[in-house]
């Protein structure tokens, strides 16, 4: 049997834990193409954003802070191919 190492902890800002939290929850809501991985489904983030309580006046902020880190995993989605 295979053993499996637990993941390091990473530590993370209080102001970014929101948006760590909603790339959380939409790991499932990926588009994926023929190429490869293209960005996330936003069509799922309203059902997301409202099942964590973000306040209507947090989002914009929110959803810049999301296509930051969306951006990066797509990096990594890249160099690790």
């Amino acid at each position: 049997m295979l053993e499996q190492k637990a993941p390091e902890p990473v530590g993370c800002w209080p102001e970014n834990w929101p948006v760590l939290q909603v790339l959380d929850l939409m790991r499932t809501q990926w588009n994926v193409v023929q190429g490869g991985v293209i960005g996330l489904r936003y069509e799922s983030l309203p059902v997301v954003l409202r099942m964590l309580g973000i306040p209507k006046k947090s989002r914009a902020a929110l959803l810049h802070g999301l296509r930051v880190m969306e951006d990066e995993v797509l990096t990594l989605f890249r160099e690790n191919g």
